[in-house]
């Protein structure tokens, strides 16, 4: 099957033509020439058409929008096997949402019918994405537009009470705005198991307290600790996402998307694969998502089938994705992918296969990561996975919420939450998946960090095997690798806050210099460590100022902290490296349960100016100059 910019078409089955006139109506017979297309058929819309999409269409084979498909006012399902958009699909328009509900279905199966475009994808710069495009896609194309506008929702909130398992009924932060009866949400783990998390439908809302569909599984912690003068406050309240939004794009139910594999005993609760369909957005496309929800999409084990894909869009200034939700995937969630200056906001990435949030080769820079929630990445099976098959670490994919190739990009108030095996915030080299990625040569090396404040990881882990050694740990808060080069126009790393780690609170690469200000990390095996490269003294010091560490909180782990960390990998350690360490000011809380290495490497590399020390809190503080 081909298809071009000129609608040079090969086709399956039978071919409608709107009529090149004014708008119709989906339902109208005579803008079909007197029969509506029925299950199979092939739809092309041609330009200086509108057509309004006032009913349910029958399960179509290609949808081709040259001109403009628009979702009328009621409640209304769009099926189809492959949709292009050429020109213009819309449901609502900024500061306009869309007043009904919309779902679009990606349906098909594997071995259907093909759609392969012509040197037009992406200018041809990226012939790896001429095609075919199998069942389950929604492409657009250069030109085309995307505007669905859903209801205005919050995308998630924080508990304000703890809750118990058994209880029925949550107390929010504020009101949340728009969420309904019958919607879903997730609520966050918050001790060190990333799996004690809840799926719940809500069942009603007065006020702050929402009341949900079935008793919770787990407790969820819903405090801010005081830090009672001393250093920062530690927010340790659970985030509860709204995953529901009334503009849907699915993957058709199916066997194909519906079952964990079944890869071996215990393995089935975190790994999963399918067969769920993507979205695809082009060089000279405009993508303007609002309150959209996309589930059950991306295709395990086949390169760039990802639930919401940003592929060579190049500038996208004109675009963004607010207040989305992207969960339960069968690979990845939201990809940026040689794509700049997109705005990224407010968005829930929840329990995806891989990577939560990718930015894919390394040159892409000038987007804007603002408040975004991605909690429950998972592993893909080693078969599925479309990383670089010529990198020996294949069998370990560590995949994290958010998986940083180029640091040329903003990060505010993002969340990264129940991290199974990998990071919650990971700068690293691009595994070049595609063969298209930045080489050792280009100038994106020497990009410079443009701001990274005010996020959040909490809840990192580490389910089977080791944790690493040396340069190729996992169960890390924040890891920096040797991505960043030296440059002393980096942007700091300004109140950054993790806890419940199972290896390190933050990470960084070997004589990477980088500014740490006003750290808050908890109950974290590692709080900092930085290694040299050549295992010996003499590595230029890292420096952290005014860091407020927490040892232990009061949302405490069952029995002594040491006990949450294996024999293999003790903690909690201040650090645990041998490359000089300073903290200069801020507070150790609950300095008493802290260990210190045997190791001859890591002894005497870290130094204590004017660090407030409280040996258990609350008490008396004494200031000191280095340990007891």
């Amino acid at each position: 099957m081909v298809l071009s910019r000129t609608l040079t078409l090969v086709l399956l089955g039978l071919l409608f033509l709107v009529p090149a006139w004014g708008q119709a109506s989906w339902s109208d017979a005579s803008a079909w020439l007197g029969y509506q297309p029925a299950e199979g058929d092939n739809v092309v819309i041609p330009e200086g058409v509108s057509v309004l999409l006032d009913q349910d269409t029958p399960r179509l084979g290609t949808l081709s929008v040259q001109g403009e498909l628009i979702f009328g006012a009621d409640d209304v399902t769009l099926t189809a096997r492959q949709i292009l958009v050429f020109g213009r699909l819309a449901a609502g328009a900024e500061g306009e949402p869309h007043p009904a509900k919309a779902r679009i279905v990606l349906a098909g199966d594997p071995d259907d019918p093909s759609v392969l475009l012509s040197d037009w994808s992406a200018n041809g710069e990226a012939p790896h994405h001429n095609g075919p495009y199998p069942a389950r896609s929604l492409i657009v194309a250069p030109g085309g537009i995307l505007d669905l506008h859903g209801r205005l929702v919050d995308s998630w909130l924080q508990l304000d009470n703890t809750v118990s398992p058994g209880q029925q009924s949550l107390t929010l932060s504020r009101k949340p705005v728009g969420w309904q009866i019958g919607d879903l949400i997730a609520v966050a783990p918050t001790g060190f198991d990333p799996f004690e998390f809840d799926e719940v439908r809500v069942t009603g809302v007065s006020g702050r307290t929402v009341e949900v569909s079935q008793p919770l599984r787990f407790g969820h912690y819903g405090r801010t600790q005081s830090d009672a003068g001393i250093g920062g406050p530690l927010d340790l309240r659970a985030e509860v996402a709204l995953l529901t939004r009334t503009i849907s794009v699915v993957g058709e139910a199916s066997a194909e998307t519906a079952g964990l594999l079944d890869v071996g005993p215990g393995d089935q609760e975190f790994r999963r694969a399918g067969f769920g369909g993507h979205t695809l957005y082009l060089a000279g496309s405009t993508i303007r998502l609002a309150h959209v929800e996309f589930a059950l999409l991306g295709n395990s084990g086949e390169l760039g089938r990802y639930p919401v894909h940003f592929h060579h869009a190049h500038d996208a200034s004109d675009s963004y994705v607010r207040g989305v939700s992207v969960h339960h995937t069968f690979q990845r969630g939201l990809v940026v992918h040689q794509t700049d200056n997109l705005l990224v906001e407010d968005n829930v990435v929840y329990d995806t296969v891989s990577h939560s949030v990718y930015i894919e080769d390394g040159n892409e820079t000038g987007n804007r990561f603002l408040r975004n929630l991605a909690m429950l990445p998972r592993e893909t099976i080693e078969t599925l996975r479309i990383d670089n098959p010529n990198r020996t670490n294949r069998g370990e994919e560590r995949p994290s919420a958010f998986w940083i190739t180029n640091p040329a990009n903003e990060f505010v108030e993002n969340r990264a939450v129940g991290v199974i095996m990998g990071m919650g915030f990971w700068f690293v080299e691009p595994d070049n998946g595609s063969g298209i990625a930045i080489g050792r040569n280009s100038p994106h090396h020497d990009d410079l960090l443009a701001r990274f404040e005010r996020n959040v990881a909490h809840t990192i882990s580490k389910i089977g095997g080791n944790l690493g050694y040396r340069f190729d740990w996992t169960g890390i808060a924040l890891e920096i690798n040797e991505q960043l080069k030296n440059n002393p126009g980096h942007a700091p790393i300004e109140d950054f806050v993790a806890w419940k780690v199972a290896n390190m609170a933050i990470q960084i690469g070997p004589t990477r210099n980088i500014e740490l200000v006003r750290p808050v990390l908890a109950e974290s095996r590692v709080f900092v460590q930085s290694h040299n490269r050549s295992r010996s003294p003499g590595d230029t010091p890292l420096v952290v100022n005014d860091a407020t560490l927490y040892v232990v909180t009061d949302n405490p782990p069952e029995g002594p902290i040491a006990d949450q960390f294996s024999r293999q990998f003790p903690g909690p350690y201040l650090s645990e490296s041998e490359r000089p360490l300073v903290f200069q000011g801020g507070a150790i809380l609950g300095e008493n349960e802290l260990k210190y290495s045997r190791r001859t490497e890591f002894r005497d590399t870290t130094t204590l100016e004017n660090v407030v020390i409280v040996p258990e809190p609350p008490g008396a503080p004494v200031f000191s100059d280095g340990f007891e």
